[in-house]
């Protein structure tokens, strides 16, 4: 696996190869991290994106390279106490899918998004903007490519039957458009914003279910940490949550794998 900082120069490079750094605007910086907080990177990983944006820009103005630092006044996301990410119960978990498949008929989206979320690990970003060229029904899993993913490798994860049964109930709803490049949940009313999965119109329709299940706290992250919880509590080896999850920090995974340990081992 190739280290966080590895990848972050990958796209660094994707993005900007062939430009002096002088002719790199404040505002493509900008553009840049938000781009990234629409694939649903973490908080955390784009707090160490924008350290390292900023450290490398300070280094090559004290170079004289350049006259001024564009990376300088990167914002950061403040995350509710509501929305920090937790491991949600059994019992939360069915409350939730239940008000989700409540929601309003302008929301068919959320129900299939949750359980894809919850069921695979992936994060917000993989889940919402999926495409059916990242779906393979035959072979039951997803893949997402490794130019896709922040930590820069290829991601496949397996469709349990529910999820079969959920793609295959999307499918139909594709239409006559090509399927390869049309996203999954796009023909059940997900929200898009520049021909991307409209994040923040997402979260906000989580919110109202989270609510409506009488769920306190968690974000779109809690689903993750659920079902690395859930892995844990069916003795998946710890190997495959890391392995299908695009984590930038594993030591989430196994602190929820050593609490689990340490439960069974009390009793």
């Amino acid at each position: 696996m190739a280290p966080p900082d590895a990848a972050s120069l990958a796209r660094w490079r994707d993005r900007w190869s062939g430009r002096s750094l002088s002719s790199i605007e404040r505002e493509e910086i900008r553009a840049y991290v938000a781009d990234l907080s629409q694939r649903g990177t973490s908080s955390r990983a784009l707090e160490r994106e924008r350290w390292l944006l900023q450290s490398y820009f300070r280094w090559a103005l004290s170079c004289g390279w350049i006259q001024s630092n564009p990376a300088a006044e990167l914002d950061r996301p403040r995350p509710s106490a509501r929305e920090r990410a937790v491991v949600w119960t059994p019992s939360e978990q069915k409350r939730l899918l239940e008000a989700c498949r409540g929601r309003p008929a302008t929301s068919r989206y959320l129900l299939p998004l949750v359980l894809t979320s919850l069921k695979t690990g992936l994060r917000l970003g993989h889940a919402a903007n999926l495409e059916w060229r990242h779906i393979d029904l035959l072979r039951a899993r997803v893949t997402i490519p490794a130019g896709e993913t922040f930590c820069g490798r290829e991601i496949q994860t397996s469709l349990d039957l529910d999820l079969q049964r959920c793609f295959g109930a999307l499918l139909p709803l594709a239409g006559k458009s090509p399927l390869g490049r049309t996203r999954v949940f796009g023909a059940a009313g997900l929200p898009e914003w520049k021909d991307r999965a409209d994040l923040h119109a997402v979260k906000a329709a989580f919110r109202l279910a989270r609510h409506r299940a009488g769920i306190p706290h968690g974000g779109f992250d809690s689903l993750r940490l659920t079902f690395v919880h859930n892995c844990a509590m069916a003795c998946v080896p710890i190997d495959y949550p890391f392995r299908v999850g695009d984590w930038d920090d594993p030591a989430l995974v196994k602190r929820i794998y050593a609490q689990h340990e340490a439960r069974r081992s009390s009793r």
